[in-house]
């Protein structure tokens, strides 16, 4: 049975630097959205009454919401968007925004850039991050340094699309942003049982609504995964292969009976290594099954990005990927959840 006894107050403030300026107003419910698959990850949208001081080109808003008491954050954002409206003379103004990131991308490259062979691949990154404007954020050390000299990028392209390319040829996941908005650098880690994040189980004074909804599409999927880099740069062509051999996936070449290769040739690599852990990358997302869950639970505030969920509801048991959350600000407000089945 779902309960929920959470007292909700949303937190809107605008940051000027280190200091909070005003404190917005909101008109209903405020919407923070997390997407694993989108280049920004986060976003919110809301609408606020008349508010007058702000300057969304510098400013921030800074998104939390108290749940009995306790403060969480849910986000810095860059206001993109503003629209103020007026109903039976009400002036309020509905906002769209998004994650630093945002900052990332807008920034772009204005002529050739280089990077030297050896340059360490972290150092790279974070040298694009300071560039482009955020001063608040980590990263995972890597020693894998670049392999040939780099120019690989048009004029135009964003900060954004160069530090993902780069992260992903040394298997790392895409940029991200924490709740309190600091800009995150991390390895990959393949979605198990031994980094389960949050479980939800259904029961005696459960979170987790009785109601969902599972998707399962059947398509061909691979399970033979070939990586390949064929740079003139480097002295000889590279190829790693990882195979699908889990006898709990209806996909593995012993349970189809078959071999199915997916091909993915890359630019760039560091190392033999780093080109094997790329394919076992490709091979462990194959194991990511077509069944989707969508479900519902109370407002869990501490939810981020990349993180492995356990659920049990409905008869339904098993470990997810987690690849967006919604999360309405209001009370009696709740959070949506989007996973993947993990095989294990």
């Amino acid at each position: 049975m779902y309960k929920s006894y959470n007292t909700i107050t949303p937190i809107y403030e605008v940051w000027r630097g280190a200091s909070v300026v005003k404190t917005l107003n909101s008109t209903g419910d405020g919407v923070v959205r997390m997407d694993s698959d989108s280049d920004l990850k986060m976003s919110f949208a809301g609408t606020f009454y008349e508010y007058s001081g702000v300057n969304f080109l510098t400013d921030r808003l800074r998104v939390s919401v108290e749940i009995n008491g306790t403060v969480y954050p849910l986000g810095t954002y860059c206001v993109t968007t503003e629209t103020p409206s007026i109903a039976d003379g009400v002036k309020t103004i509905k906002v769209e925004a998004y994650s630093l990131l945002w900052l990332l991308n807008q920034a772009k490259i204005e002529t050739l850039k280089y990077f030297p062979a050896e340059q360490n691949y972290i150092s790279a990154v974070q040298g694009l991050i300071s560039a482009g404007g955020i001063a608040d954020y980590s990263a995972e050390a890597s020693t894998e340094v670049l392999a040939t000299d780099r120019e690989d990028w048009e004029i135009g392209t964003s900060y954004l699309t160069i530090i993902n390319e780069l992260l992903s040829e040394i298997n790392y996941n895409q940029v991200w942003v924490t709740n309190s908005g600091a800009v995150k650098i991390t390895k990959y880690a393949a979605p198990s049982l031994s980094n389960i994040k949050h479980s939800y189980v259904e029961g005696r004074d459960s979170i987790i609504k009785d109601t969902y909804t599972l998707t399962n599409d059947v398509y061909d999927k691979g399970n033979v995964f070939i990586a390949i880099c064929d740079n003139p740069e480097i002295s000889e062509t590279m190829r790693a292969v990882a195979i699908n051999n889990n006898t709990n996936s209806p996909y593995s070449v012993a349970n189809l009976g078959r071999r199915v290769p997916i091909i993915e040739r890359v630019n760039n690599t560091p190392s033999q290594t780093e080109l094997q852990a790329y394919a076992n990358k490709m091979r462990d997302k194959s194991l990511q099954t077509n069944e989707t869950i969508e479900f519902e639970t109370a407002i869990v505030p501490t939810h981020e990005a990349y993180e492995t969920v356990q659920i049990a509801v409905g008869g339904v048991i098993g470990i997810y990927l987690e690849k967006s959350w919604e999360i309405s600000l209001a009370q009696g407000g709740t959070m949506r959840h989007r996973g993947v089945r993990i095989i294990e």
